[in-house]
């Protein structure tokens, strides 16, 4: 199951009843990983991206492309 991060400014440690925690690039990360169907929510947000299992911390800096 994927995490989320999240790379708005000013972001929560609690969002969508999601805990996250801050990453070292100034982003946040959920805590645990989510269910497909809570992932499916953040997923098309701009600012959020997902994470699949397996990603290495430093592949997850990436912010996401901006459209």
């Amino acid at each position: 199951m994927p995490k989320i991060r999240c790379f708005l400014p000013n972001a929560s440690s609690l969002i969508n009843g999601v805990p996250f925690i801050p990453c070292e690039d100034g982003g946040v990360e959920s805590q645990e990983s989510l269910s497909e169907e809570m992932a499916a929510q953040f997923d098309g947000i701009q600012g959020y991206a997902l994470i699949p299992d397996g990603t290495p911390k430093t592949a997850r800096k990436t912010k996401p492309k901006e459209d």
